[in-house]
């Protein structure tokens, strides 16, 4: 008998807790926008990687310094009226595990909030923004192919502090 095509979709994945980046960044240099593109729609920004911890039960270690985030900046009308902030964020950034391992990390993602948020020296609660990425690890530490051929998500915070902390799911 054929199965029904209810009875063969998969299962949605789940998620399992890996590991927290808590990344130290200095204040963004400007790059600003292409040829005829107004600055207010539209800004280009450069976010040094200082430093910073990785903690959690599938990876320890450190962020090492000399990287970096390229931000694009857009403000987005939306159908109902309201202006938000995008950023499209594209980080490159390299972490050195406990045992010395290199581990490199492109990682992609999405900050959505409101221009007052976003103008704000004050950290808004994580729960009224979104902010997701997609990280993809790249090195040749035997120890570490695993994330190499691992699908990942990330939530982030941006404490204002001068850190940002991306906690990242494996998806199963």
């Amino acid at each position: 008998m054929a199965q029904s095509r209810a009875e063969s979709v998969p299962a949605a994945p789940s998620l399992e807790f890996a590991f927290a980046i808590d990344a130290k960044v200095d204040p963004p240099t400007a790059i600003g926008g292409p040829t005829g593109t107004s600055a207010l729609t539209f800004q280009r920004h450069f976010v040094p990687i200082t430093g910073g911890t990785v903690t959690g039960p599938l990876l320890e270690g450190a962020v090492l310094p000399h990287s970096g985030d390229f931000l694009t900046k857009e403000y987005i009308e939306e159908a109902d009226g309201r202006t938000s902030v995008v950023y499209s964020v594209h980080a490159r950034y390299l972490i050195r595990a406990n045992d010395g391992a290199v581990i490199e990390i492109d990682n992609k993602g999405f900050w959505v909030g409101t221009k007052e948020q976003d103008d704000s020296s004050a950290a808004s609660d994580p729960k009224t923004y979104y902010f997701r990425t997609q990280p993809v690890f790249r090195t040749t530490a035997p120890a570490y192919q695993w994330l190499t051929r691992t699908i990942f998500v990330g939530t982030a915070e941006d404490h204002l502090d001068g850190y940002i902390r991306i906690k990242l799911y494996k998806v199963l």
